[in-house]
C-alpha cells in the first residue's frame, strides 16, 4: 500500500513537470524517468523490506532526475541570454532615440536658421541699399525677390508686387 500511494505521487508529480516543461529535451528527460520508475515500483512491491535488487534502478533513476534538473537549468540560462541580448538591443535603440536624434534634430534647425539669417541680411542689405530719390535698381529687386523665394514666398512676390 505504501508503494501505491508513492507511486500516485511520483505519477502527479511527473504530470506536473509535463504541464511545466518549456523544452523538448525537459519532455524527453521527464519520458525517461517515467519509464525508469515504473520497473523500480514493480521492484519494490516484489521485493522483501530488506531487499537490494532495486538499489541500481534507483541510483539510475536519480541520475535521471539529475539529467532533468540539468535541462531545466539550460534553459533557464537561454532565457536569460535572449532577455541579455534584447536588453543590449534595447539600450542601443534608447541612445540613440534619447541623444542621437535629438541632436540630428537640432543640427537640422541650425542649419536652416542659418540660411534664414543669411538670406534675410541679404535682404536687407538690399533694402538698405534702396534710396528713395533713386530709381529702384532691378538688381537689387531681382536678388531680394530670389532671396523670398529662397525663404518659401512663391513667385510673383506679393512684396515686390507694383
Amino acid at each position: 500500500e505504501i508503494v501505491r500511494d508513492q507511486q500516485r505521487e511520483f505519477a502527479g508529480a511527473v504530470d506536473t513537470a509535463r504541464a511545466h516543461a518549456s523544452t523538448q529535451a525537459q519532455l524527453d528527460a521527464i519520458e525517461k524517468i517515467a519509464e525508469t520508475a515504473n520497473p523500480i515500483f514493480d521492484a519494490m512491491r516484489a521485493s522483501s523490506s530488506g531487499g537490494d535488487n532495486f538499489e541500481p534502478q534507483m541510483r539510475d533513476l536519480q541520475g535521471k532526475v539529475a539529467d532533468l534538473v540539468a535541462a531545466d537549468d539550460s534553459a533557464v540560462m537561454a532565457v536569460a541570454a535572449r532577455a541579455q541580448a534584447r536588453a543590449s538591443i534595447f539600450v542601443i535603440v534608447a541612445i540613440v532615440t534619447g541623444i542621437v536624434v535629438p541632436w540630428l534634430c537640432f543640427i537640422a534647425i541650425t542649419q536652416m536658421g542659418t540660411r534664414v539669417r543669411l538670406a534675410m541680411l541679404e535682404i536687407r542689405h538690399r533694402i538698405e541699399n534702396l534710396r528713395p530719390e533713386d530709381a529702384p535698381m532691378p538688381e537689387d529687386l531681382r536678388v531680394i525677390d530670389d532671396k523670398l523665394t529662397e525663404l518659401g514666398f512663391h513667385k510673383p512676390n506679393p512684396m515686390l508686387a507694383e
